[in-house]
C-alpha cells in the first residue's frame, strides 16, 4: 500500500472497499487504517461508512473504531459496535470471563466477520476449549458456517490436533466433509498434520449407546 501510493499516487483510488479491506486487517489494521488517514485524509472520509464500521468491529478491530472516532467525532461509534468487537477479541484470546459476561448482557453470539469467521470459528481455531464450549451452549452459535475460504468451525481444530474441541463440535452437528478453496477438509488435514489416530472415532459421527439410541 505504502509502495503504491509514492509510486503510483495517481492511479489508486481509496474506495469503500479498499477502506473495508484494510480496517478488517486481522494484524495491521490500525497502522493500515492511520497511514491512509495521513495519506488520503478527505478520500477515507468520503469512504467511511456504515459497512466499514461493521467491518472493524465484526473482525474486534478496537483500535481501528476509536481512531475513526477520533477523525469522526460527529458520528460517534455506536456502543453495540464496540461491544461485538469486544466479543470477538475475547474469542480470540480465550477470555472466559468477558465473553460470558456480554453474554449476560444479551450479545448475539454469532456475528461473522468480512472473512466470514464467527467467534465460535476463531475460538476453535485457536484452541479455546473453554470459549467454544460457552459458545455451544448459547444453541445460537453455527457450527457448519463457513469461513470466506470454505473452512468451517472444525477445521483448524482438526488440523492442529485440538481433540476436545473436535469432540465438542461433532457431537454439537458439526460436519467434517466440507472441501475448501484449497480443496482440504477437516478429515484430509487431520491426516495431513498426523491427528488422523486421535480424531477417527470423533470423525465417526455422534455416539450411541447400548440401546442403539442416539
Amino acid at each position: 500500500m505504502v509502495l503504491l501510493l509514492k509510486k503510483r499516487e495517481d492511479q489508486v483510488e481509496i474506495t469503500e472497499e479498499v477502506v473495508k479491506a484494510a480496517a478488517g486487517n486481522e494484524w495491521d489494521a490500525e497502522k493500515i487504517i492511520a497511514f491512509l488517514l495521513r495519506q488520503r485524509l478527505s478520500s477515507v472520509m468520503a469512504s467511511v461508512t456504515e459497512e466499514v464500521y461493521l467491518t472493524a468491529s465484526a473482525c474486534g478491530q478496537l483500535a481501528v473504531l476509536d481512531l475513526l472516532s477520533r477523525h469522526f467525532s460527529h458520528s460517534p461509534i455506536k456502543e453495540e459496535l464496540v461491544t461485538t468487537a469486544k466479543f470477538y477479541m475475547a474469542a480470540k484470546n480465550g477470555d472466559v470471563r468477558s465473553i460470558q459476561n456480554l453474554l449476560d448482557e444479551g450479545i448475539y453470539p454469532d456475528t461473522a466477520n468480512v472473512r466470514g469467521e464467527t467467534p465460535l470459528w476463531i475460538s476453535a481455531a485457536k484452541g479455546n476449549t473453554a470459549v467454544v464450549g460457552i459458545l455451544l451452549k448459547t444453541r445460537k452459535a453455527d457450527v457448519n458456517s463457513r469461513s470466506a475460504s470454505g473452512r468451517s468451525p472444525i477445521f483448524w481444530p482438526s488440523a492442529r490436533g485440538f481433540d476436545r474441541i473436535v469432540t465438542m463440535l461433532i457431537d454439537a452437528g458439526a460436519r467434517a466433509d466440507f472441501v475448501d478453496e484449497e480443496g482440504q477438509t477437516a478429515i484430509s488435514m487431520a491426516r495431513k498434520h498426523g491427528h488422523w489416530v486421535q480424531h477417527s472415532t470423533e470423525f465417526s459421527g455422534p455416539k450411541s449407546d447400548s440401546n442403539g439410541r442416539l
